[in-house]
């Protein structure tokens, strides 16, 4: 009975092991190419554009789907990721295929319409990357005291101790990143406050903020990105000077949007007086964003040159009143901290470039 039992139980197990040897059976590539392009519509259907051009590729690769398809969904894709020029070559590829096969079709009126949607998209980006470019100021390098200078009554201990801090020259973003700006380079406007123009964005994570000078960065082949946190401080004091908020004087109603005049909302950039280097809003309106790592206890072990903040943390830092601020919180040394994956209607940013670049 053993005997029979053991035998069994070895023919059981090769009979398994058969099984999972067998050959799964071939796709034939056009078969293949079809499933490719179906999979590709549904990502772009669902919105993930990147991920619908990489199987729409292999599906060209493959074959089993017209090239004329194929053109038609990179086209549509490239456009929802904003790349203009790539788009355009896909339509322009589209048309050159077999136009008098597609020409009347459905899909051929709407690649038409798409071709005038693309060329004007094109051009307003491009005037939106030059606006950006246009607007960066020239941070001279110098050196500064940063923290708490003025010994305030409302002074918090993350503010101290007042060090010695030398920053190199790079270019800051004359006014904070507007609504326009952001839909025009990511294509939707996150914010609470939803006014578009030259309203500021909001409601944007320091992560949403990566992604979006990512992209900048891919289109414009710059190097943007957000200011450190000594550079901050350093272009909101005009230079390094010593001044309480964002400019000269001590009066921050004319300096910044804050809660005794802002009406409970952001408001238009730029209609507050600059600071010495030309630089609006870092009093007020929208709090923002900086590159650094938050400490609370980081000015005691700072470095003096171009410190760059912790090397990690928990929050990421947050500098410059907002339209909700009392006045000690729109002084030019007051600091937070917010967790880099949140984003609330309080927060936005401004842009850096590093000199020469």
């Amino acid at each position: 009975m053993r005997g029979r039992r053991a035998e069994e139980e070895r023919h059981r197990k090769a009979e398994e092991i058969r099984r999972r040897q067998e050959i799964v059976p071939h796709v034939p590539p056009v078969l293949e190419g079809k499933n490719e392009y179906v999979l590709a519509n549904k990502l772009f259907a669902e919105g993930d554009y990147v991920k619908a051009v990489e199987h729409v590729k292999n599906a060209r690769s493959l074959k089993g789907t017209t090239n004329t398809d194929i053109e038609y969904l990179l086209t549509k894709s490239f456009y929802q990721m904003h790349d203009y020029d790539t788009s355009l070559i896909a339509l322009e590829a589209y048309f050159q295929l077999s136009p008098k096969a597609v020409s009347g079709s459905q899909q051929y009126t709407e690649m038409v319409e798409l071709r005038s949607t693309i060329e004007q998209a094109r051009k307003k980006y491009q005037d939106v990357l030059k606006e950006v470019e246009n607007s960066m100021v020239h941070v001279p390098a110098g050196c500064y005291s940063m923290g708490d200078t003025f010994e305030d009554e409302d002074e918090m201990t993350n503010e101290k101790p007042v060090h010695e801090v030398c920053v190199k020259a790079f270019l800051l973003g004359k006014y904070e990143v507007t609504q326009t700006i952001y839909q025009t380079v990511m294509g939707k406007n996150p914010s609470k406050f939803a006014k578009g123009g030259n309203i500021p964005v909001e409601s944007v994570s320091w992560d949403d903020v990566q992604a979006f000078i990512g992209r900048l960065n891919e289109h414009t082949g710059k190097n943007y990105r957000l200011p450190t946190e000594a550079e901050w401080e350093y272009a909101a004091r005009s230079g390094g000077k010593e001044e309480l908020y964002a400019g000269p004087g001590d009066d921050i109603a004319l300096l910044g949007w804050y809660a005794y005049n802002s009406n409970g909302s952001t408001q238009p950039v730029g209609q507050k007086l600059a600071n010495g280097l030309g630089v609006h809003d870092m009093s007020g309106n929208v709090a923002e964003w900086c590159s650094d790592w938050y400490g609370a206890d980081y000015y005691r072990k700072s470095h003096e040159n171009n410190p760059q903040g912790p090397l990690e943390g928990i929050y990421r830092v947050v500098r410059g009143g907002c339209w909700r601020s009392k006045p000690y919180e729109g002084r030019a040394a007051a600091r937070n901290g917010l967790e880099p994956n949140v984003g609330n209607r309080l927060v936005g940013f401004r842009l850096a470039l590093s000199q020469g670049r």
